[in-house]
C-alpha cells in the first residue's frame, strides 16, 4: 500500500497521506512520496493542491520510532531534507490548502503550515508538541508560526507544547476557516482558485516570502507579468464584460 496517493483532476492535485494505523506520521518514504507528488503536480501544472491525511486524521508529525537510530549526522540530514521539502510546499507556484482533520501535530502542522490554507474541523487538536519530547520543530515551524501569529502567541505554543483545538486555531488566526468536512470545504474553494492566474499567485507568494519587501522587484515582477500572454486574456475578458 503507497504511503502517498496522488491524484489529479481538472488542475487540481490532491496528495493524501496514506498511513492511518499510524496517525499518518510522516518519515522519510512519506517525505519521499510527497516529494515526488510535487513534481508531479508541476508536471500537470496543478493550480492547486489539497493535502490532507486518509483515515480521518491529517498527521500525527514525524514518525519518532526513526530517532532512535539517528546519529548527529543523519538528524541533521533529516531535518534538513524536511525544511527543503517545506520550502518546497510554501513555494508552489499555485494555490496550496491544507484540510485538517483529526489532528495536525508536530511535523504534520508544520507542513500545514507550509501551505497558503489552513482549513480544519473544530474539533481537530493542534499544536508543536515536540519541546514535551526534549526536542524543537525542526522543518521551519519555529519560522513559520511566528510568522502567522507574531513572538507572543507563536512563542507560547512552541514553548508550552501546548495543543489547540480547530476552533482556538481558528480564533487566535492559525487556521483560515472552519468546517465539519474540510476536505470538502478545501476542494470547493479549489474549484474557485483553479480559475485565477498561477503566474499572479507565484508571483504575490515570492514578494511575501522576502525578509525585507522590495517595491523595485514589486515592480519588475509587476512590469512583466501585465505584458505575460495569460494576463492580457485574463484584462481581455474583463474588458468584454
Amino acid at each position: 500500500m503507497p504511503e502517498i496517493e496522488y491524484k489529479f483532476e481538472d488542475g487540481i492535485s490532491t496528495i493524501a497521506i496514506n498511513r492511518p494505523e499510524k496517525k499518518n506520521s510522516i518519515n522519510l518514504e512519506v517525505m519521499n512520496g510527497i516529494q515526488l507528488s510535487l513534481e508531479n503536480a508541476l508536471k500537470d501544472r496543478a493550480k492547486v493542491i489539497i493535502f490532507k491525511g486518509n483515515g480521518g486524521f491529517f498527521s500525527a508529525g514525524a514518525d519518532i520510532n526513526q530517532f532512535f537510530t539517528m546519529d548527529e549526522k543523519t538528524a541533521y540530514e533529516f531535518s534538513l531534507k524536511g525544511n527543503n521539502l517545506m520550502n518546497q510546499i510554501e513555494r508552489y507556484p499555485g494555490v496550496t490548502i491544507s484540510a485538517i482533520s483529526g489532528g495536525a501535530l508536530g511535523g504534520g502542522l508544520e507542513l500545514a503550515l507550509s501551505t497558503d490554507i489552513r482549513i480544519s474541523s473544530k474539533t481537530a487538536k493542534i499544536g508543536l508538541p515536540e519541546v514535551t519530547l526534549g526536542i524543537f520543530p525542526g522543518w521551519g515551524g519555529i519560522k513559520r508560526i511566528s510568522r502567522i501569529l507574531g513572538n507572543g502567541i507563536g512563542k507560547y505554543l512552541l514553548i508550552s507544547g501546548k495543543y489547540v483545538t480547530g476552533e482556538e486555531a481558528y480564533n487566535i488566526g492559525l487556521v483560515n476557516f472552519l468546517d465539519d468536512n474540510p476536505e470538502s470545504y478545501a476542494m470547493a474553494m479549489a474549484q474557485n482558485f483553479k480559475g485565477y492566474s498561477s503566474e499572479a499567485i507565484e508571483k504575490i507568494k515570492l514578494l511575501l516570502l522576502q525578509d525585507v519587501y522590495s517595491e523595485d522587484l514589486e515592480a519588475a515582477y509587476f512590469g512583466k507579468i501585465v505584458v505575460s500572454p495569460t494576463a492580457r486574456e485574463y484584462l481581455q475578458k474583463f474588458r468584454k464584460r
